[in-house]
């Protein structure tokens, strides 16, 4: 037998639904709802496939803090929802549709309508639909945080279902989650002729502006669902992304904060309020925070990537600090070799021979067929048994050092002529729903400090929070 929980005030209520619940196939209880964590324990026995809400059984925040609370208990991530309310106010609506409500009933009308609504619930859960078996799926691999396996099946759900609503929003976030901003801005325009008003087509707008780094439209749309619901998780992640884009960190720790009070295990804020801390400068913290939320090859990525980019503000203790970190978190040889080569020309920028030699040869060590070390490594011995010759101070040259690998016509290697830099370090770019890791290659300019140039033309950083984007992963083009 299916179990469902009544949450109400009101006598009757509470005492005459869960007698018919169980006529029509669903045992369970009622609370008199007497606070959030009484009823999350009760939660956590019954493990309810139905939560039926009396709107009026608090106020609006903390009915919606109950549900969120409810939702994030293993097993009741799928939980139905029906709510009861005499009124279809703003907020209520903005609730149902914040949190996926099933059925919306006014009160007077509950006790007629509900039992037709509990027993194709019952049928549904018994025997779901194609679609019902789809969005299971999905919330299963969510709950795994197997995020390859929750785009495979919203694009298999999308090809079958183009025009329910539900199939378009996991589509668009699939979108979202591969970068693939043009077809998410097409699926945003056939939610918006459904339901502009939704407040998750609104949340999804937000994720969208942000993605392309328009900060100011994001938050225009996000401030305007907060209004009507309030402290809902997603949202709160979306004001801490805006506003750690925007380079405010302290106001998007304090977004973070609030995520983690409710959910300490929320994987993108524990990312999000990492990447602060690492904007900050303390990588101990920021360490303990991905170790929590992300693999060590993420780990690896993210902080090879801020590496980069202290180098590029010429902090180079940090961005030793922050290599070492990469190179402790990461098991792969291959990606070893990697980071320690970038600590090397880190090393060359900071006029370090020697250390640049080290570095270099570590790398030779952990993947010796790794070209571009390689003749680096050559390059850099040969000018220091030159300049051991000449009396030379090696450091000297450092910054002359050419790597003479030519790719597109540009040759690599530091070129002192123009300041610039090209296509240097080797950047770990990882997708949360991948095994591997990606290196892609990239231009610096030293000329305008934190300024990133892409080779197939994706939009300029700006800023540190642009080295791993505002899902907490770490991509480079």
């Amino acid at each position: 037998m299916r179990t469902a929980v009544v949450l109400s005030h009101q006598k009757r209520m509470c005492e005459e639904v869960p007698e018919k619940l169980k006529l029509w196939g669903f045992s369970g209880g009622a609370l008199s709802f007497p606070s959030v964590p009484e009823l999350v324990s009760y939660c956590k026995i019954k493990r309810p496939d139905l939560l039926i809400i009396d709107g009026e059984v608090a106020e609006a925040s903390v009915v919606a803090e109950a549900i969120q609370k409810v939702r994030l208990i293993p097993g009741c991530r799928n939980a139905a929802l029906f709510i009861v309310a005499p009124l279809f106010t703003r907020q209520i609506l903005s609730i149902a549709a914040d949190y996926s409500a099933q059925k919306i009933f006014k009160k007077e009308s509950f006790e007629f309508a509900c039992q037709a609504a509990v027993v194709a619930l019952l049928s549904d859960l018994n025997r779901p639909s194609a679609l019902r078996s789809y969005l299971t799926r999905i919330e299963l691999a969510k709950e795994k945080g197997s995020w390859g396996d929750v785009d495979r099946i919203a694009t298999e759900l999308y090809k079958l279902y183009p025009d329910d609503f539900r199939a378009l929003m996991e589509y668009a976030n699939a979108c979202l989650r591969k970068d693939r901003l043009d077809e998410a801005r097409q699926v945003l325009l056939k939610l918006h002729k459904i339901n502009p008003e939704d407040l998750r087509v609104v949340n999804l707008s937000a994720r969208v502006c942000l993605k392309e780094g328009n900060y100011a439209e994001a938050l225009l749309a996000v401030e305007k669902a907060d209004i009507l619901s309030p402290n809902n998780l997603d949202r709160l992640q979306i004001f801490g992304d805006i506003y750690r884009g925007r380079n405010d960190l302290e106001t998007a720790r304090a977004f973070y904060d609030q995520i983690l009070e409710i959910d300490p295990a929320a994987p993108e804020a524990q990312m999000g309020k990492g990447h602060v801390e690492l904007s900050e400068g303390d990588v101990n913290a920021a360490l303990s925070l991905f170790k929590q939320a992300a693999s060590g090859e993420e780990l690896g990525a993210i902080f090879n990537n801020a590496a980069i980019f202290a180098v590029r503000m010429k902090d180079y203790p940090h961005a030793h600090r922050l290599y070492e970190a990469a190179l402790g978190a990461l098991e792969s040889k291959s990606l070893k070799a990697r980071v320690s080569f970038n600590q090397g020309l880190a090393y060359c920028k900071n006029n370090s021979l020697v250390s640049a030699f080290k570095s270099f040869q570590q790398s030779y060590k952990w993947e010796p067929k790794f070209e571009k070390n390689l003749k680096a490594l050559k390059n850099v011995q040969m000018l220091m048994e030159r300049d051991s010759i000449s009396q030379k101070d090696p450091t000297q040259d450092a910054q002359l050092l050419l790597l003479e690998e030519t790719v597109e016509g540009v040759t690599d290697g530091f070129d002192s002529s123009d300041g610039r830099i090209v296509a240097m370090e080797e950047s770990l770019a990882v997708l949360r729903d991948k095994d591997v890791l990606v290196f892609e290659r990239i231009e610096l300019d030293q000329k305008s400090t934190g300024k990133v140039i892409h080779q197939n033309n994706d939009k300029q950083a700006n800023g540190a929070v642009q080295v791993a984007n505002s899902k907490a992963r770490v991509k480079v083009g």
